[in-house]
């Protein structure tokens, strides 16, 4: 057998240091125009020009598209398709489920806070079916949940061999007989209704 040299050693000994280290946070100077990239958690990309795939750290200023934001964008001046539950402060975006959008345009809003922005669709949160279903033209399915888009009509409906022992009641709307026992509608919802807002016995 072979005795290892100190130079061996030492070099091992360094790399099981490393591995215990804590690596710092970068900071990146920019991701140009047609380029993509990921920002990881704890990382700050200074200007984005092409497009981020998902965020978890910080971005300065966004000229480009963000498709999945989970951290903070300082300065959006471009498109952020998702964020789920990160802030974003100003410019576009198309769907915030759950984070908090100051400023801009917000297209589609699923259970999230905009402060001061437009909001073109406002989404409100509907119980998990159980023996019954939903349906309707505005009616959405976003993250696993039923969703009714504010100032719609939804039709809920008893599943085959199932009925309503007495009207849904609802804490925000208004719920219209349509079939007694079998077919209702909901409608002038103005707040999430999965926990406890809507009862369907």
């Amino acid at each position: 057998m072979r005795k290892r040299t100190p130079k061996l050693l030492a070099f091992a000994l360094a790399a099981v240091m490393t591995m215990g280290m804590t690596v710092s946070a970068a900071t990146i100077e920019e991701n140009p125009w047609g380029e993509t990239m990921n920002v990881a958690f704890g990382d700050t990309l200074k200007n984005n020009y092409g497009y981020v795939m998902n965020n978890h750290g910080t971005i300065l200023n966004n000229d480009g598209d963000v498709f999945y934001n989970y951290g903070v964008i300082e300065n959006n001046m471009g498109v952020v398709n998702y964020n789920y539950g990160g802030t974003v402060n100003g410019g576009t975006v198309l769907a915030n489920h759950g984070g908090t959008v100051n400023g801009g345009t917000v297209f589609n809003n699923f259970e999230g806070t905009v402060n001061g922005g437009d909001v073109f669709i406002q989404y409100y949160k509907l119980p998990t079916p159980q023996n019954f279903s939903y349906s309707g033209e505005y009616l959405a399915k976003a993250n696993n949940s039923w969703w009714i888009e504010e100032d719609t009509t939804v039709t809920i409906k008893a599943d085959e061999g199932y009925h309503f022992a007495s009207t849904p009641t609802t804490t925000s709307g208004t719920v219209t007989e349509v079939e007694a026992g079998k077919t209702y509608t909901l409608s002038g919802v103005t707040k999430n209704l999965a926990n406890g807002g809507l009862t369907l016995d």
